[in-house]
């Protein structure tokens, strides 16, 4: 049987950098942690839930100086909380890097 990640397109790359987001209605939040990043999706704490299909513009800042920041259009595709870290998992798909 093939598992989802042979069949994911990209491979995901567990990353600890800091995630500031600014949505639609211009709210913005900068408390939040990458969980792990792929070519075209992000999986991230946040501290407050955030609806499936919101978009949101992104940054996504590492904590070193080598690896340059990414700042795109993301798409909300799950939304849930983690008892673990008391936090919302937020899973999202990347529209469009700007730049």
């Amino acid at each position: 049987m093939i598992s989802a990640d042979e069949r994911r397109k990209f491979p995901r790359m567990v990353v600890d950098c800091k995630v500031a987001y600014r949505d639609e209605n211009g709210t913005t939040d900068d408390v939040n942690r990458t969980i792990n990043l792929s070519a075209n999706g992000i999986l991230f704490n946040a501290v407050q839930s955030l609806n499936v299909g919101a978009q949101l513009e992104v940054n996504v800042v590492p904590f070193n100086n080598v690896t340059p920041p990414l700042h795109a259009m993301i798409e909300v595709v799950r939304s849930r909380y983690d008892d673990d870290c008391e936090q919302y998992e937020v899973a999202a798909s990347i529209k469009q890097i700007i730049q």
